[in-house]
């Protein structure tokens, strides 16, 4: 179990941050993928160039459920280039929403 989530919360706060910072890959489409959490879609076809540009940051926030085991698996699915994340947090939310 993570630290912070006890079997009672069944969802949190997502932040996912991004930023594409490899200047051969700032350009439209040179760098997508997908992001999973827990077997459902958190974010498709994400191209962070495309969002923010090249050097700037990028979160992304949702609130999701949080399996019986209070655990959340994140899974970044290759799309063009390998995928990248800048950082992770997590906020227990509630007990249901």
């Amino acid at each position: 179990p993570m630290r912070g989530l006890t079997p009672d919360i069944t969802h949190v706060l997502l932040s996912l941050g991004f930023a594409e910072v490899y200047k051969p890959l700032c350009g439209a489409g040179r760098r997508v993928f997908d992001v999973k959490v827990n077997g459902f879609d958190f974010e498709s076809g994400l191209d962070v160039y495309s969002r923010v540009g090249c050097g700037r940051g990028l979160v992304i926030e949702k609130a999701v459920g949080v399996g019986p085991d209070s655990k959340l698996k994140i899974l970044f699915v290759p799309g063009r280039q390998n995928q990248m994340i800048s950082f992770i947090q997590v906020k227990p939310v509630s007990k249901q929403l």
